[in-house]
């Protein structure tokens, strides 16, 4: 199906991305700016691949971002190993994008349910829980799509409910954004990101957890509440029972 500068084919096995041109392989897979020169005084800006392939098996977390009049959409696919792509559509191209979106997360949910997933072979249940749910999560506002998949069959009215989850911890060191980046992912659905200052903290341990075959997780505590005023709005909020590095990293 076409994209706004892209081809994308996807099967049950891979999902392919050819990008037509150079800002299109930037927006992808993201831009390699490198400085040159004896005082490195001049920047270097390198697009991505043209052509990617993505295993599903690999795919930790999807969201999906509609376009309106102004702004193209976007379906942002995040692996194992913490690599972003971005796939940019136009507002006639949306219902493709969004049904493809609702496919690769129901199929990542179903296989993490089901205990299939590689990624979750081997769980580390971060030492130092205690049931607080002190830890903040940012972003949640940008996972709408990611958070009805969650909430399906849940009834949401204007008091709140309340969901205990199990949250894994996406090291992601090819953020283009913030190369200290941590996803926290809720059943394979990417539903926002740790703390700008707290994901560099955390990120060194859990990146070297994840290259030796473990996923990172904790309790979650899911919150969703029907807006008293608008029609159909309901808020998101996540909050992790993640204790101090101090305390994850003792012997």
């Amino acid at each position: 199906m076409d994209g706004y500068m892209i081809d994308v084919q996807c099967d049950e096995q891979t999902v392919r991305v050819h990008a037509k041109n150079k800002a299109a392989r930037g927006a992808l897979t993201g831009w390699d700016v490198t400085l040159t020169g004896d005082d490195e005084s001049h920047v270097q800006v390198r697009a991505g691949a043209t052509d990617v392939e993505i295993p599903r098996s690999e795919i930790a977390g999807v969201t999906f971002k509609k376009a309106n009049p102004l702004v193209n959409g976007n379906l942002i696919i995040t692996t194992n190993e913490g690599k972003k792509y971005q796939l940019h559509f136009r507002r006639k191209q949306q219902t493709d994008f969004e049904r493809l979106a609702n496919e690769l997360g129901e199929a990542l949910t179903q296989r993490v349910q089901s205990g299939h997933d590689a990624a979750m072979a081997s769980v580390w249940d971060l030492p130092g829980q205690d049931g607080t749910y002190g830890q903040e999560v940012v972003g949640e506002s940008f996972h709408v799509a990611q958070f009805a998949l969650l909430l399906k069959g849940v009834h949401v009215d204007s008091e709140g409910v309340n969901l205990g989850e199990k949250a894994s911890l996406v090291p992601e060191p090819h953020n283009e954004y913030d190369p200290f980046a941590v996803a926290v992912v809720i059943r394979g659905q990417m539903v926002g990101h740790l703390p700008s200052d707290d994901a560099a903290r955390f990120q060194p341990t859990l990146l070297a957890a994840t290259k030796a075959g473990r996923t990172p997780q904790v309790d979650a505590l899911l919150r969703a509440r029907a807006d008293e005023h608008e029609t159909g709005k309901v808020w998101h909020s996540v909050r992790l029972d993640l204790a101090s590095l101090e305390v994850i990293t003792a012997k």
